[in-house]
């Protein structure tokens, strides 16, 4: 199984942990391509430091058919959590 969570503010880095073999990857992707990576993932954790980016990244993950649960709590009041599945 893997586990991948995503880090979005200036730079968009994912870190995805293999549960099986215990390896990790972190990969650092650009803006235009998140859509095309996102399309890999079967679920997967976003945190945006970016409020001007939340509403686009929640458009694109219900246009690729993820269930999206908001952590509102998570962070600061500038920061979202979410939690996206298949």
């Amino acid at each position: 199984m893997k586990i991948t969570s995503i880090k979005y503010s200036k730079v968009i880095t994912a870190i995805q942990e293999d549960t099986d073999t215990k390896k990790n990857t972190i990969t650092t992707i650009a803006a235009t391509k998140l859509k095309d990576y996102l399309q890999t993932l079967e679920c997967c954790s976003i945190v945006i430091g970016t409020p001007a980016k939340i509403k686009k990244t929640l458009k694109t993950l219900k246009e690729l058919g993820f269930i999206v649960n908001i952590d509102e709590a998570y962070g600061f009041e500038w920061e979202v959590k979410l939690y996206c599945s298949i």
